[in-house]
């Protein structure tokens, strides 16, 4: 693995990607925390809305109150946490493009007031409501606040996508081919998608009749599609974190060394001079 990705470095025009990160290790743990974190702050969400469903006839919602605080709680900390690995992507190496590191930064901060809406959505709104996502008429401010929660992680995927694929692109995996090359400007156009739904779910409050109903259904299947692309993009990314991570962990050295060390072995297979 070290040995093909030292000889990548020199037939690959992008070969400058392949520059040591300072601290791989931390970079690795990063990208981990950053994606896996995510991906479980969208499990408690999904677990709050499968608790829902009894609702639908009129049956008691399965969780109660204490419960939904400390499940969104729990998805605070997830989201926090997926902030904190997403530092890894401000500078991972000394060449990031300066723009890329502003970017990276700003989409680090946008976790801050993301946790806040993430609680303020599932930790103060959806207790108040005794069916908050299935109810005929939704709440217009709970369509709102989600709707701002949604354009904070269309925000972060396009603020962390430059450093993210110029990481990514260095990995030997990825540029053989065996990544699936997860595209942050799906995530992002998915959650746009959603923010689309909440909005067509507000119209709904504003109609009546048959119309009203209609626009109600359509929003909400448009937002269950939404939510479900969003999450197997988190679980996909997930995966290909994975993937690089392990790359990173194991990525050759530069090739200066590599040279190095093989004029040294020369050196070292050469007879004493005679005397």
């Amino acid at each position: 693995m070290r040995i093909a990705t030292s000889i990548l470095a020199i037939v690959d025009p992008r070969a400058r990607e392949f520059e040591p990160i300072r601290n791989p290790k931390w970079v690795a743990f990063g990208l981990l925390t950053w994606s896996i974190a995510a991906l479980l702050a969208a499990a408690c969400v999904w677990t709050l809305r499968a608790a829902e469903l009894p609702a639908l006839g009129n049956n008691p919602h399965l969780l109660s109150e204490a419960s939904v605080r400390t499940l969104a709680g729990i998805g605070v900390v997830c989201v926090l946490a997926s902030g904190v690995g997403a530092i890894s992507l401000v500078r991972p190496t000394k060449r990031m493009s300066p723009m890329g590191s502003r970017l990276a930064l700003l989409g680090v901060v946008l976790y801050v007031p993301l946790a806040a809406t993430f609680w303020i959505l599932h930790g103060q709104l959806d207790v108040s409501l005794a069916s908050p996502y299935f109810a005929r008429l939704p709440d217009a401010e709970r369509v709102l606040v989600r709707a701002v929660e949604l354009l904070l992680i269309a925000g972060i995927m396009l603020s962390l996508r430059t450093n993210a694929r110029t990481l990514a692109a260095r990995s030997a995996i990825l540029r053989t081919g065996r990544v699936d090359r997860q595209t942050m400007y799906a995530v992002a156009v998915t959650a746009g998608l959603g923010v689309l739904g909440d909005l067509i779910r507000l119209w709904a409050t504003e109609s009546n009749g048959a119309v009203g109903q209609v626009l109600s259904i359509a929003g909400t299947t448009l937002v269950v599609i939404a939510s479900a692309l969003l999450t197997m993009g988190m679980a996909g990314a997930a995966i290909d974190c994975a993937r690089i991570a392990r790359a990173l962990l194991r990525s050759g050295r530069r090739i200066t060394s590599l040279v190095s060390m093989v004029d040294v072995a020369k050196a070292e297979r050469q007879p004493d001079p005679a005397p």
